[in-house]
């Protein structure tokens, strides 16, 4: 049934592309979506609703007190966000090579462990550093870039998404070229 002996192989095949691609690049997305577009709707409300201006009235300097906790928390918790995504998903391979492919487990581990070395999980970590990043200041620019009252919020919100998703794309690959260029996984 197998022709190039394949069961050997799946294990490591799916832990590569999780930890090294898709892992840290769905996780972002997902995040865009759900994050980014969150920051960006709050922060151009604020706008908007001259909240921000009040904020400067005060003497509080708003890309302290509301920009910088974002970008923060974003930049903290996206890598462990990638590498819990990483764990199911590596997982939920090995549950499809079980009984979807009956592939044993012990090929499916041993390979897994014997191939995959610690250079590919930082591979993956830095890109989840510049993917969470480029979500927080991108998200961050648009949401108090925000003009327009409530039609300019969802603007600012379409736009932000729309514009990380392309910046984790192609940011991802020159970041892959470079990372491969260095050595690091």
């Amino acid at each position: 049934m197998y022709v190039f002996n394949e069961p050997l192989y799946v294990g490591t095949i799916v832990c590569f592309s999780i930890i090294k691609e898709l892992g840290p690049v769905l996780t972002a997305t997902v995040i865009t979506g759900r994050v980014g577009a969150a920051i960006t709707a709050e922060l151009g409300t604020m706008k908007v609703t001259e909240q921000i201006d009040a904020l400067y009235t005060l003497g509080t300097n708003p890309v302290k007190y509301l920009a910088v906790p974002r970008f923060l928390a974003c930049i903290t918790m996206i890598p462990i966000l990638t590498a819990i995504s990483n764990i199911f998903s590596i997982f939920g391979g090995y549950i499809v090579s079980r009984y979807k492919l009956d592939i044993s487990p012990t090929v499916y581990w041993s390979d897994t462990l014997d191939y995959i070395k610690i250079d590919d999980f930082f591979h993956g970590f830095i890109k989840s550093i510049f993917f969470a990043g480029i979500i927080a200041f991108v998200s961050i620019y648009k949401g108090f870039g925000t003009k327009g009252g409530a039609e300019g919020v969802g603007r600012a919100t379409t736009q932000s998404v729309v514009t990380t998703l392309v910046l984790i794309v192609v940011i991802d690959y020159f970041l892959s070229a470079l990372l491969v260029a260095l050595k690091i996984g």
